[in-house]
C-alpha cells in the first residue's frame, strides 16, 4: 500500500502560509523596505496584514498546531504599529497657544482645480504646494490666490519639481535642501506668537525605479536639517517606511496618526488603479500641538489635500 502523503502536504502548504505572514512581519519590523519592491509592498503593509488573516486557517484546518501559531504571532507582530493610528481624537488649544490651520495638496503637475485651490487657501493660513508650475501658478494666480495670500515662495523645477509656500502673513524665505524636487522652508510671521513659525514644503522623489536610495536619503536629509515647527507635503512615504519613521523620530509628531486618523488616506485619487495609501502628511515639531485634522478632494489632481488645525506655543 502506498504511503499517505497527505500529512506530509499538509504540513508544508501550513508552513508555506505561515512563512508568508512571517515575510510581512519581519520586513515591516525589521525595515527591510530597502529597495523599490519592498518599499511599495511596505506601502500597502494594512493591506497584506488583512490579507494575512484568510491564511491562518490553512495552518488551522490541517491541524498544523505549530505552523498556526507561528502564523498567528507574525500576525499580531504586523499588526502593533497599525492598532493605534485608530486612537486619539481632536484636541483642545492650549491655553497660551495660538490656532494656526495649515493646508497642502500636490498639484499633479499643475493641473489641479485653480479655483478649488484658491477656495481651500481662503480657509487657512498658510498652504503648501508640490507639483507646481509656471502655468499652474498663472492659473492660480488669475483665480485669486494673490488676494488671498499674498506673500510666497515658489521654487519652479522641471516635471513634478516645482514646490511652494503661501501665507496670508508675512513670511521670510529660509532655505532649500539639496534634493531633486524642491523642498523650500520659510518663517511665517504669525499675529500672538513671539517668534515666527517655521515651514518646509516637502515632495522627496518617489522611490521607483532607481530612486529608492534618493528617497531615503532626502527624507534623512529632513530629519538632519535644523529642526522646523511644520513639515507639510507629500512626502511619498506612509508611516510604515522606515525613512518616514526615521524622520519623525527625529523630533516630530504625526498630525493624522496623532489624531487617530492615521488611515485617512490621500493618494490615489484617480488613474493608477490602486488601493488608497496615505503618503501625504503634516508633522509638527515642539512648538506645535495637533488639534484637528481634515482630508478633501480636489478635482484635477490624483492626491488628496490635508487640513490641519495647529496650536502653536509663544
Amino acid at each position: 500500500m502506498a504511503p499517505d502523503l497527505r500529512p506530509r502536504v499538509s504540513s508544508r502548504r501550513s508552513w508555506l502560509a505561515a512563512g508568508v505572514v512571517v515575510a510581512v512581519a519581519l520586513v515591516r519590523l525589521l525595515g527591510l523596505d530597502l529597495v523599490s519592491p519592498t518599499i511599495l509592498a511596505v506601502a500597502y503593509h494594512p493591506y497584506l496584514v488583512a490579507l494575512c488573516v484568510p491564511l491562518l486557517l490553512v495552518p488551522w484546518r490541517a491541524g498544523q498546531v505549530r505552523q498556526l501559531g507561528v502564523a498567528f504571532l507574525a500576525l499580531l507582530l504586523a499588526a502593533a504599529p497599525l492598532l493605534p493610528r485608530q486612537l486619539g481624537g481632536e484636541q483642545a488649544l492650549a491655553d497660551d497657544a495660538t490656532p494656526l490651520r495649515v493646508a497642502t495638496l500636490n498639484m499633479f503637475f499643475g493641473s489641479a482645480d485653480a479655483d478649488q485651490v484658491v477656495a481651500l487657501a481662503t480657509q487657512v493660513e498658510v498652504l503648501a504646494l508640490v507639483e507646481v508650475t509656471q502655468e499652474g501658478i498663472t492659473r492660480l494666480t488669475e483665480a485669486g490666490l494673490a488676494q488671498v495670500m499674498p506673500y510666497r515662495t515658489v521654487d519652479l523645477r522641471p516635471d513634478a519639481g516645482g514646490t511652494g509656500i503661501w501665507s496670508r502673513y508675512p513670511l521670510v524665505a529660509g532655505d532649500v535642501l539639496d534634493s531633486v524636487y524642491a523642498m523650500p522652508s520659510a518663517a511665517v510671521t504669525v499675529p500672538g506668537v513671539a517668534e515666527p513659525v517655521s515651514v518646509r514644503a516637502v515632495h522627496p522623489v518617489p522611490p521607483t525605479g532607481g530612486d529608492a536610495r534618493t528617497w531615503a536619503e532626502e527624507l534623512d536629509a529632513i530629519a538632519t536639517a535644523p529642526p522646523v515647527d511644520v513639515l507639510l507635503g507629500d512626502f511619498n512615504a506612509t508611516l510604515d517606511h522606515r525613512a518616514l519613521r526615521r524622520l519623525i523620530g527625529s523630533g516630530y509628531v504625526d498630525v493624522a496618526d496623532a489624531l487617530g486618523k492615521g488611515f485617512a488616506t490621500t493618494w490615489p485619487t484617480m488613474g493608477v488603479p490602486l488601493p488608497g495609501i496615505t503618503i501625504d502628511h503634516v508633522l509638527v515639531g515642539g512648538r506645535a500641538q495637533p488639534l484637528s485634522l481634515e482630508v478633501r478632494d480636489v478635482d484635477g489632481t490624483d492626491h488628496r489635500a490635508l487640513v490641519a488645525d495647529l496650536g502653536i506655543s509663544p
